[in-house]
């Protein structure tokens, strides 16, 4: 079962869930060419990769199939703009075209979760055309999950130069909310213009379902099977207790979406908000507040570790079937990672994210801790192809305030092991 992994992977991820207490651009549509043409220096970390040191591509052009709307600038930037994470993206990308003779191609669409449809529609038509215009592909994660099942992309483990053992591949919250509500508009109800303890948006309610230790989908014998956490004790009492905390009690509110959410927190009416790491680096920067970064709590006081689910927005990257050279291909992805690691993380995390935007020490600290805790569930990267199920049965029911959970669960679960035999077949 390893190539169901590996026929994508993750060069990077900003879409990490966290928490964010409060104390008192785009790319283009177009096709964007970015050859070898500038030199820049070598990162000070001595981590190098495997790749033969003589490797030459001969000037080879690299096509990139790429969504244009990722949250932030992730597959290329056009020029140096004097932003630390924006010039590390732009020399990486520089270094290894140079490192490699080899120029860069990037061929854009729409592709986030709006787009996805059409997105793989336009990918999977090129594939089965046998065009081989596009050496890698990178998009949204259920879009390149959803055409990896549809068994259009490479198997990464048998490519020449990817090495998957290289470093790049691989608590009370709401009680301390109660008693924070003011009905500040005054209005009698609980709405975006009061202060509450938490506020939590819809999309994010999973965060708590793995933050708590629970999983969709176990790997038994190197096979996914749908996990026994869902018809476990932990997550009905988990289930009860979010219910009531969200729906029984004015402290904390449930937010049908992240604007409604983004902007009480930055009004500084939430103690406590739910947000991806890409949250600060666009809103907090400015704020006249201090406000500090946190883990997703765990389940209790016994749980040994924190878990840090990614959201979707992150990107997978791949090798399409047609690929015109796939070694290529994966000797591009294996510098672009090593680059990354090196040069990119750093100044995103260190810098950007550890001082541009955090007030205080601690939460510099805590994004170590959130990178160290990164999860990935099976069932939640091949989502789409089980119906949603993965995310949206807990998801719903804490937004419907049902508390019936084993009957949710029993009614879905022939549907979802049937959806899941399906996937694993597709790798067969």
């Amino acid at each position: 079962m390893k190539k169901i992994i590996r026929r994508a992977l993750s060069l990077g991820l900003a879409a990490l869930i966290t928490t964010t207490f409060a104390c008192g651009q785009a790319q283009s549509d177009n096709k964007t060419d970015t050859s070898a043409a500038v030199t820049s220096a070598e990162p000070e970390s001595t981590t190098i990769d495997s790749l033969p040191e003589d490797l030459d591509f001969g000037g080879r052009t690299v096509t990139w199939f790429v969504r244009s709307d990722p949250p932030s600038p992730e597959y290329y930037v056009e020029e140096q703009t004097g932003d630390i994470v924006d010039d590390a993206i732009f020399n990486r990308n520089q270094q290894v075209c140079e490192r490699l003779n080899v120029n860069f191609d990037f061929f854009e669409i729409p592709g986030a979760w709006a787009n996805r449809d059409s997105f793989n529609q336009t990918i999977q038509s090129s594939i089965l055309a046998g065009d081989g215009a596009y050496d890698i592909l990178a998009g949204y994660s259920m879009c390149i999950a959803s055409i990896s099942a549809s068994g259009l992309l490479q198997d990464l483990a048998s490519t020449e130069y990817l090495d998957f053992d290289q470093p790049w591949w691989s608590d009370s919250l709401i009680e301390m909310s109660q008693g924070v509500y003011s009905d500040l508009d005054g209005d009698g109800k609980k709405s975006t213009g009061d202060r509450f303890g938490t506020v939590l948006p819809y999309i994010y309610i999973d965060a708590f379902y793995f933050s708590s230790g629970l999983n969709t989908t176990d790997i038994v014998k190197g096979v996914p099977q749908i996990s026994a956490d869902y018809s476990g004790e932990r997550v009905q009492n988990l289930l009860e207790y979010l219910c009531g905390q969200m729906h029984n009690t004015d402290d904390n509110y449930l937010a049908p979406d992240t604007i409604d959410e983004r902007n009480t927190f930055m009004h500084g009416n939430t103690l406590f908000g739910i947000h991806n790491l890409n949250f600060a680096k666009g809103n907090l920067r400015d704020v006249n507040f201090d406000y500090g970064i946190l883990p997703m709590p765990k389940y209790d006081e016994a749980q040994s570790e924190y878990c840090t689910i990614t959201g979707f927005p992150y990107s997978l990257y791949s090798i399409p079937l047609d690929a015109p050279d796939a070694d290529m291909s994966s000797a591009v992805l294996e510098a672009m990672a090593s680059a990354s690691y090196r040069e990119v993380s750093p100044a995103l995390f260190e810098v950007a994210m550890k001082v541009k935007y955090t007030t205080d020490d601690d939460s510099a600290r805590m994004y170590d801790l959130i990178r160290e805790t990164i999860m990935f569930d099976f069932g939640r990267v091949f989502t789409d192809n089980l119906d949603s199920l993965t995310y949206g049965l807990f998801r719903n029911a804490v937004r419907d305030n049902s508390t019936s959970w084993m009957s949710v669960y029993e009614s879905n679960k022939a549907r979802l092991e049937s959806m899941l035999g399906d996937v694993i077949a597709s790798f067969k």
